[in-house]
């Protein structure tokens, strides 16, 4: 009789997202939140992200010109954001500080100025995420679909900033929108008439997933972001 060796593997500690997960090509411009969240039931202790754009004109690419887009966090840590090439930013953790993510919680940073590129298709974006769980080191891969669909009736932002919070902490949702006629912001506690781009500060008691629509004459498109509560 063979004894077989199965070697079992660990789920990754990070999962990423993105919102919008569809924004317009040719010439549009258009922001992302990437979103990293802790999927362990422990402390991550966070060391560094890396978010690269794949910039270029082909289907796969998102941008010809990564000159004027930016990165920021948007959870309150003291990230040190650096452009090491072009389309590719690294937020590391100052020196001598620490940034934890709490089991099940999220952080996140949000991407500005991208003008797509005149190619419909489907891009990733890449995100490598290291630090610590339970005093063992981990890096952390990935990728995240992106597509580029045609101009129309299209949410080009939708953000949250902070993405967690405690309970009853204001969080602004911010968005934009192109070929708009009406919008609706819509969570399990009722839905809103919104304007076609702007700002509305929610205070969520328990996590929450908010809606945003988009509607022109017939048609209409959806995103959606979950603000944790710890």
């Amino acid at each position: 009789m063979t004894n077989e060796s199965r070697e079992s593997k660990s789920p990754p500690p990070l999962s990423f997202s993105i919102t919008p997960k569809m924004i317009p090509y040719g010439k549009t411009v258009s922001s992302l939140q990437v979103i990293i969240t802790n999927t362990t039931d422990s402390v991550i202790v966070c060391s560094q992200f890396v978010i690269d754009l794949k910039i270029g004109s082909s289907s796969v690419c998102i941008s010809e010109d990564a000159s004027a887009i930016t990165m920021k966090s948007v959870t309150g840590s003291d990230w040190i954001i650096n452009r090491n090439s072009e389309g590719q930013f690294a937020a590391s953790v100052p020196t001598n500080s620490q940034v934890k993510l709490n089991p099940r919680c999220a952080l996140s940073f949000i991407i500005r100025g991208i003008t797509t590129n005149s190619i419909p298709g489907l891009t990733t974006i890449s995100v490598c995420g290291s630090g610590s769980v339970n005093g063992v080191g981990f890096t952390a891969p990935g990728e995240i679909s992106l597509a580029k669909v045609p101009a129309g009736t299209n949410i080009t932002g939708f953000t949250a900033n902070p993405v967690t919070v405690p309970p009853d902490t204001p969080v602004n949702l911010e968005w934009v929108t192109i070929g708009a006629i009406m919008c609706t912001l819509s969570s399990p506690d009722g839905k809103r008439a919104v304007a076609p781009n702007g700002m509305f500060t929610v205070l969520p008691a328990k996590t929450t997933s908010y809606t945003l629509t988009a509607t022109d004459r017939g048609h209409s498109v959806h995103e959606e972001i979950t603000v944790v509560v710890e």
